[in-house]
């Protein structure tokens, strides 16, 4: 029961600083935008958080296998907490939007180590038997955290405004911080010596580079993921097309985080066998298929079904994914692991950003979605290509059996 009770409240710390994250995008988005107009701050800020992610996340892998995870948790969330604190003031003596800009990518290098330490963290607090269980439970929070986050930013900003806003978020941190604290079992075991270890950044690398299976899921990843961007800036010229407005938006971000919930609750049941990368074939296909609908359904209501269903794939696709990459990875280097899939996801956002600011209005609007479930669709097929047939089939291997609580 104490593996249990510690995945809560590493559960509940996630929660807490993610959906505190959430409001704090949202506000800060809402008043670089009223403060200029202009929809190239409001991108800057989201490519500055990503590509901060994507360049120091393997740094941050090494820092986690190499020093104490809870203490670098803890580290983590105290310094991102005083940036947003910081942030806080600058917004609210209407500083430059370069220096928001600037503070929010300082947050994103504070804020880098937390994920992979936590990821790899839970192999270390429950047993293998509970993994699944583990990794269903937190997605759950990272879905509930999508539904809430931005809605709570979005009333916090309109309400008492963003500088508000962005200390509330600060004062999330401290939470999390408690949590992590309070949590009894060890964050991992790592050998002497390791601080000395040489190359350590590119090991996470090399690991994935060795295992055909670890190769299968992040590849994939990277090439799925690069159709997020077209989603995210279709969104809002979609729910304007539709007439639905910023309500519209915010139903279809809310559908997308209850479909996750709804995954991931079920996921558990699903991933007690051996089909951990089928079940991540299963929920990619299912985000694809979901894009696909929304290209050519006609109404809110139809649309708002299909992004359920695609968040109902992420919710199994993201739990799968973790526990095979858990049971895979030896303790001594799946901080750096969980870093090299952290970072080769965000390069991957960083690169769909990109594309779809310059593509969107050029293609269109719905064709915007075509072009992110074909890209899902091409992750599917590729992690079916890398993982060959006996791989959809993937029994935890020897070597991460000691590593289990």
């Amino acid at each position: 029961m104490g593996g249990r009770r510690d995945a809560r409240r590493l559960a509940l710390a996630r929660f807490i600083s993610m959906a505190g994250s959430g409001a704090a995008s949202i506000a800060l988005a809402a008043e670089l935008w009223f403060r200029t107009g202009n929809a190239v701050w409001v991108a800057a800020a989201a490519l500055s958080t990503s590509l901060v992610a994507g360049l120091l996340t393997p740094f941050a892998g090494a820092l986690v296998d190499r020093s104490d995870r809870r203490r670098v948790m803890i580290a983590s969330d105290s310094l991102a907490g005083a940036v947003f604190c910081a942030l806080a003031v600058a917004v609210y003596l209407e500083a430059p939007p370069l220096l928001l800009v600037l503070l929010a990518g300082t947050a994103a290098v504070c804020e880098t180590p937390f994920i992979p330490a936590s990821r790899a963290a839970v192999p270390n607090l429950v047993s293998d038997e509970d993994l699944p269980w583990a990794n269903a439970l937190i997605a759950q929070v990272g879905g509930i955290s999508i539904m809430l986050g931005p809605v709570i930013g979005g009333a916090l900003a309109g309400g008492i405004g963003a500088p508000a806003a962005l200390a509330v978020n600060a004062v999330s941190f401290a939470g999390s911080l408690w949590l992590v604290t309070s949590i009894r079992g060890s964050f991992g075991e790592r050998p002497c010596g390791m601080a000395r270890e040489r190359g350590a950044v590119r090991e996470g690398f090399r690991f994935v580079a060795s295992d055909r299976l670890l190769r299968a899921v992040i590849a994939s990843g990277f090439v799925a993921f690069i159709g997020v961007g077209f989603v995210i800036a279709a969104n809002p010229a979609l729910a304007d097309l539709l007439g639905a407005g910023a309500m519209g938006l915010g139903l279809m971000s809310a559908c997308w985080g209850v479909g996750v919930v709804v995954g991931a609750r079920i996921s558990p049941a699903l991933l007690r066998g051996d089909r951990l990368v089928s079940w991540a074939v299963a929920g990619f296909a299912l985000q694809g298929a979901a894009h696909l609908l929304v290209w050519r359904l006609p109404d809110l209501a139809s649309i708002l079904v299909a992004v359920a269903i695609g968040g109902l794939g992420g919710g199994i696709a993201d739990p799968a994914r973790q526990t095979l990459i858990q049971r895979r990875s030896p303790d001594a280097v799946r901080g750096r692991v969980f870093a090299t899939m952290e970072a080769v996801g965000w390069t991957s956002f960083a690169i769909s950003l990109i594309a779809a600011g310059a593509l969107v209005e050029r293609v269109g609007i719905r064709p915007s979605y075509l072009i992110s479930g074909t890209l899902f669709m091409l992750g599917t097929l590729l992690m079916v290509v890398l993982a060959r047939p006996r791989g959809l089939r993937s029994p935890a291997p020897p070597v991460a059996a000691a590593d289990g609580a």
